[in-house]
């Protein structure tokens, strides 16, 4: 990737996990279009990316809204690798550590959400987090 000077390992882990190539936003994409579907599929309404619900720039990847008793859902998703070194103490000792560690980041990330939030993300080996 000419944005990025890091060199590829040999098990491609930085392919997976660099924030300037295309993998990981494939990856996240990936897992909205398909969870946008899925919820579409079950008759709610749903919007990708809406904007205007917070006075700085985040948006959730999803709001559902009149989800539950007049309250909106926002899900925001992520992917991560647990063999990143941030992840790599936690994640080798419990399964679904890094899932758990980013979960806890994007809580905080919206913790002045007013509806409904739940992240919703996947290690890189299949491992989901508790909220999804």
């Amino acid at each position: 990737n000419p944005k990025c000077s890091a060199s590829v390992d040999p098990e491609g882990l930085h392919l997976l996990s660099c924030s300037k190539g295309p993998g990981r936003v494939r990856l996240h994409d990936g897992m909205v279009r398909a969870w946008h579907s899925m919820i579409l599929s079950a008759g709610l309404r749903a919007t990708v990316e809406q904007r205007g619900l917070y006075p700085d720039c985040r948006r959730p990847d999803i709001v559902v809204p009149d989800y539950c008793d007049g309250r909106e859902l926002q899900l925001d998703f992520s992917a991560t690798h647990p063999c990143l070194p941030t992840n790599l103490p936690h994640a080798s000792r419990n399964r679904g550590a890094a899932a758990s560690r980013r979960e806890q980041e994007k809580r905080r990330h919206y913790s002045d959400c007013s509806g409904l939030f739940e992240p919703l993300v996947c290690e890189h080996h299949g491992c989901w987090g508790a909220a999804a």
